[in-house]
């Protein structure tokens, strides 16, 4: 048996660290806008 780590948990660590990276980015984004958008108001 190798010492190294199996690919296939290294793929799902990765896998997880990048969609909760992208949920935090997401939800820090939706924070950070107003409610309404003028720009599309004012068509």
């Amino acid at each position: 048996m190798s010492s190294s780590p199996n690919i296939s948990f290294v793929l799902h660590d990765v896998a997880r660290l990048f969609r909760t990276r992208l949920i935090k980015s997401n939800l820090l984004e939706a924070c950070t806008q107003p409610a309404v958008d003028r720009e599309k108001v004012h068509v």
